[in-house]
């Protein structure tokens, strides 16, 4: 039943992102890996929130430079998420990619 309720609240709500990079296939492995649960997070009907991330990649780990957000619930879960992550594409460990999520209430 849990399981329900919380597919019923996540389709009611929706997530996008747009990278700002030359490396499509960190895009999508990020996009695969950062699941967000907004089922217990008062998004803002109004507006669309939003955490932006800059980071660096070091031994597949992400190191954040810069986090911006409209949300501090939404940009600790982001931060939390990104920590833990293991990336296996292929980066390069000089340049700084650009993240933005975005979340819509519907």
């Amino acid at each position: 039943m849990k399981k329900v309720i919380v597919l019923i609240v996540m389709s009611a709500l929706t997530i996008s992102s747009s990278f700002a990079s030359s490396n499509p296939e960190l895009r999508k492995e990020i996009e695969k890996k950062v699941i967000v649960d907004l089922s217990k997070i008062d998004l803002d009907e109004s507006n669309l929130d939003y955490v932006k991330v800059s980071f660096s990649i070091e031994d597949g780990k992400i190191i954040i430079q810069e986090i911006n957000s409209s949300n501090p619930e939404l940009k600790e879960i982001i931060l939390r998420k990104l920590y833990r992550l293991n990336i296996e594409s292929d980066c390069n460990e000089l340049q700084t990619y650009n993240y933005n999520f975005t979340f819509e209430k519907r």
